[in-house]
């Protein structure tokens, strides 16, 4: 029996004909990592890209810490996950932002925000680059404790939502301005989101 299954085994490997031989010159694209800033502040860790633009996401994590920091770190991706995002590095390592506390992630806080647009820019950059203390409190996706009395504020979201997101885009006081913005939210927390 076991003569027959190698056999049948070595019969099967060599029968691989219809296999199209490797095109010579073609190789795997190579992913470019792209530099981001990585600031602790009051309060709060954002993750910025080193030479943002209006469209490019902001990422803020909402924290107990009152630590300050700045790391430059190269970044491959950046995928959105259940409770945060996970960020893969150009050195093979990563970086996990959470909203559970029991995660084992790099970064824990009680809410995520994911922020872009015109509207946001001007608080998180300055000349192109991330500021040293950017204007976190601006961006209008946010948790608030579930004993916040003032949950009837929400355009978006309000208690028992641990998610919500608002987007606006149009003119206000005679400019054009747009931005985005949505927020994950932990335990012991409700997601609220206002437009401006």
């Amino acid at each position: 029996m076991m003569i027959s299954l190698a056999a049948t085994g070595m019969a099967l490997l060599s029968c691989n004909d219809d296999l199209a031989p490797a095109t010579p010159g073609l190789q795997a694209a190579e992913i470019q990592a792209t530099s981001y800033k990585l600031l602790g502040g009051n309060g709060y860790i954002a993750l910025l890209k080193e030479h943002g633009t209006p469209e490019d996401d902001i990422y803020v994590l909402y924290t107990d810490s009152r630590q300050a920091f700045s790391r430059n770190i190269e970044v491959l991706s950046i995928l959105e996950t259940a409770d945060g995002i996970d960020v893969r590095l150009g050195d093979g390592g990563g970086i996990r932002f959470s909203v559970d506390a029991l995660s084992g992630a790099s970064f824990t806080g009680y809410g995520l925000s994911t922020a872009s647009g015109e509207g946001y820019y001007p608080s998180f950059y300055g000349s192109g680059k991330p500021l040293a203390n950017p204007d976190v409190a601006d961006i209008r996706c946010n948790c608030y404790e579930n004993t916040n009395p003032n949950s009837g504020n929400c355009d978006a979201g309000g208690k028992g939502s641990t998610e919500c997101n608002i987007e606006h885009g149009g003119t206000i006081v005679g400019n054009g301005i747009s931005f985005k913005c949505s927020v994950k939210c932990g335990d012991g927390y409700y997601a609220c989101c206002k437009s401006i």
